[in-house]
């Protein structure tokens, strides 16, 4: 849709365009054709005051999104216009939310809107409203994530004890967790940090044993674990749940529509099955001194080594995670170290893996160098 095709922008400021259906059918024109707008004042003001006015959550949701993509001087006007209804009192605490939501949304654009977006996140009472509460509890794990929203444990924590939001904030307590965890200065806190993040997302389990996004991010949070797990169990049978629970994911799960910047793509989950099959190669090997097939392992090990996913947007890389493990190994092992040196002699210069055999070689030696290996666990 053109300005043309709505009448053009003298037509548009005499309607009441920013209290209907099609605020944001206009919102997205006006953005589209912002740059042939020779006044932006009086439209800017009308956009604020559609974002302060409009009752349809949906079209404020559609509304924000296209006024993203305008320059970011412009943002002030929408971001006061959002947080006076985070706070009005006779709002609906839906509309509440979706305001807090449109303020996440210019904060990810422009952080220096992060403040008033975590302002509103905290101003919010939980317990207000049994369909609102979980929306607030996904955007408060987003501000923690991209933001380093202080109160985000907290307030999860809280929200958690309400049966209304209770799996939604277990949940996202326990990939908040997962964060910190991968935040941390050594493997110990590391480790302890993603073993509470696993208890948090078993109890999310069962909250609501019917969500299939909760019971994947638990089964990869225990296959990661198991790497370092004294057990050293099998991890064959959370491969094959992973699997099974991504391809169904992959074929029926999807955001509600405008929702889609919240979710990660259904098909995220289904790029960790390879790595949790390499995992599972590699789980009870690197406490050996050498392997029989040492090329068929350094495979898997090479592809862990170069693992840089999340496990949703904004959460630090688990690579955070395994390149120390798998450094510590090979410095500790010398005939590891060996195997390392041999498959790089053998590789031809343009195996797929060949720099990340190369860049853990250089660690290695680098680590060797200042300090005593490690001991084995």
């Amino acid at each position: 849709m053109t300005i043309t095709a709505l009448g053009g922008i003298d037509s548009l400021l005499k309607s009441d365009f920013h209290t209907t259906s099609t605020f944001g059918v206009v919102s997205a024109a006006i953005s589209n054709e912002w740059s042939t707008i020779s006044d932006h004042g009086p439209m800017l003001e009308r956009l604020a005051d559609g974002l302060k006015l409009n009752a349809d959550r949906l079209v404020l949701r559609e509304s924000v999104q296209a006024l993203q993509s305008l320059p970011q001087d412009t943002f002030r006007m929408f971001v006061l216009a959002l947080e006076g209804r985070t706070r009005d009192a006779s709002e609906h605490p839906l509309m509440q939310a979706e305001a807090s939501a449109g303020l996440v949304r210019f904060a990810l654009v422009d952080h220096r809107w992060s403040v008033n977006a975590c302002a509103a996140l905290q101003a919010y009472e939980p317990g207000t409203d049994p369909l609102a509460d979980p929306m607030y509890c996904r955007l408060v794990s987003v501000a923690h994530d991209f933001f380093d929203f202080t109160y985000a444990v907290s307030l999860l924590e809280e929200f958690a004890k309400l049966q209304t939001s209770a799996a939604q904030a277990k949940l996202e307590r326990g990939l908040v967790e997962v964060s910190l965890a991968l935040s941390s200065a050594s493997l110990p806190d590391i480790e302890q940090r993603l073993a509470e993040a696993e208890r948090w997302l078993a109890r999310a389990v069962e909250a609501d044993d019917e969500r299939r996004d909760t019971r994947s991010y638990h089964l990869l949070v225990k296959s990661i674990l198991s790497l370092q797990s004294s057990e050293k169990s099998d991890l064959s049978q959370l491969v094959d749940e992973l699997r099974t629970e991504a391809f169904v994911g992959d074929l029926w799960d999807r955001p509600s529509p405008g929702m889609e910047w919240l979710v990660s793509p259904s098909y995220s989950l289904s790029a960790w099955v390879p790595v949790v099959e390499s995992l599972g190669h590699i789980a009870n090997q690197l406490s050996k001194p050498s392997w029989l097939d040492a090329s068929g392992v350094l495979e898997h090990v090479h592809h862990l080594y170069s693992v840089s996913r999340s496990v949703r947007p904004g959460s630090p890389s688990l690579g955070m995670y395994f390149k120390p493990i798998i450094e510590s190994a090979f410095v500790r092992e010398f005939g590891l170290a060996a195997h390392l040196r041999d498959w790089l002699d053998a590789a031809p210069p343009d195996h797929i893996r060949r720099q990340d055999a190369e860049r853990l070689q250089a660690n290695v030696e680098r680590y060797s160098k200042d300090h005593d290996p490690p001991k084995k666990l």
